[in-house]
C-alpha cells in the first residue's frame, strides 16, 4: 500500500469512528478533528493531495458555512460538526471539501425525508451529522476522480 493510499485509510477510520461516537454517545471527540489535521500536515510535507493554500480554503470556507448556520440556527449545528468539516476541508482543500459537506446534507436529506414524512421523527430531533460526513468524505477520498469526471461531463465542462 502507497503513502497517499495509507493516509486516506487512516482518514477513513478516523471518520468512521467520530461517525460511530456521534451516533451512539451524540458527540464527536475533538481528537478526530486534530488526527485529522495531523494526516493532513503530514500529506502536505509528502506531497500529497491540493496545496497548502486550497487546503486552508477548504478549511475556511467549510468550517465557516457550518459555523454560519450554527449562529443562525442557535446551536442547530454542533460545535463538534463544525470542527470535523473543518478538518475535512483542510484534508481534502476547497473543492471537495465543498463537494464533501453538499454531499453529506444531501445524504441527510435522503435518509431523513421519508422518515419526517411518516412523522416518525419532528423537525426539533437530533440527526447526528458525522456519519453523512464520513460516507461523504470517504467518497470523495476514494473516489473523487471518477465523481468529478461523471458529473462534469453531464454538463460538458471537459
Amino acid at each position: 500500500m502507497n503513502t497517499l493510499n495509507f493516509i486516506s485509510v487512516l482518514c477513513s477510520l478516523l471518520l468512521l469512528y467520530s461517525a460511530w461516537t456521534d451516533q451512539k454517545e451524540g458527540y464527536i471527540p475533538d481528537r478526530v478533528s486534530i488526527f485529522i489535521f495531523v494526516l493532513s500536515l503530514f500529506s502536505i510535507q509528502n506531497g500529497y493531495g491540493p496545496g497548502l493554500v486550497s487546503r486552508i480554503e477548504g478549511a475556511l470556507l467549510c468550517g465557516g458555512c457550518l459555523e454560519l448556520i450554527r449562529l443562525i440556527s442557535k446551536g442547530g449545528i454542533g460545535m463538534d460538526d463544525v470542527k470535523l468539516i473543518t478538518a475535512c476541508g483542510f484534508f481534502l482543500g476547497v473543492l471537495s471539501g465543498i463537494t464533501a459537506l453538499m454531499l453529506s446534507y444531501i445524504f441527510a436529506a435522503i435518509l431523513c425525508f421519508p422518515i419526517l414524512l411518516f412523522k416518525k421523527v419532528s423537525l426539533k430531533t437530533r440527526v447526528p451529522m458525522a456519519p453523512f460526513f464520513a460516507a461523504a468524505v470517504i467518497l470523495l477520498l476514494f473516489f473523487e476522480k471518477p465523481l468529478f469526471t461523471w458529473y462534469f461531463s453531464l454538463w460538458d465542462i471537459f
